[in-house]
């Protein structure tokens, strides 16, 4: 249900960086969590593991998708998605919120127009995507994963020692 709420939210074309986070949790870190969770459950954790193991879940899933946000600035070839997908359908991703931060006034106002109608021509969207690739966007981007890579590794703290521990502090 929150990934089917989240879905939802995500079509709204709000450029609000809280409702960003809260959409790709609600998306992408509901369907981890709940796997994990379920994960846990299946294994025969305890409650209190298995609400840390939804919590991991939430966690990767925010990074999971701040990750594939990054990746649509890059050409397909690279990827094996559409670039500039999100950009083209007017969904605010963080990438997006950074690049906006960079422009004037009348950029932004103009970016803005294009970004909601939808509107940025083949020359206008390779424009966006090479200036997001060589700013500053993607060490915001790595502090930002960071920030829920750093709670998914507290996370997996708890867990018993293992092989188990090991992979996924190898995936963080």
């Amino acid at each position: 249900l929150n990934t089917v709420c989240g879905q939802i939210q995500g079509l709204t074309q709000t450029e609000d960086l809280s409702a960003y986070i809260q959409t790709i949790l609600l998306k992408t870190g509901s369907l981890m969590s709940v796997s994990c969770k379920l994960g846990a459950m299946l294994a025969k954790a305890n409650p209190k593991l298995c609400g840390v193991a939804a919590e991991l879940g939430s966690n990767l899933g925010i990074a999971f998708q701040l990750a594939d946000d990054w990746l649509d600035f890059f050409p397909s070839q690279l990827t094996g998605k559409a670039m500039a997908s999100d950009l083209r359908q007017g969904n605010f991703t963080l990438p997006i919120h950074f690049y906006t931060e960079m422009l004037s006034g009348s950029e932004k106002e103009n970016f803005h127009q294009k970004f909601i109608s939808g509107q940025f021509n083949e020359q206008e969207t390779k424009h966006v995507c090479e200036a997001v690739r060589c700013s500053q966007i993607q060490d915001k981007m790595l502090n930002f994963s960071e920030k829920y890579l750093g709670l998914a590794q507290k996370s997996v703290a708890h867990f018993p020692d293992g092989l188990e521990k090991r992979l996924v502090e190898q995936l963080i």
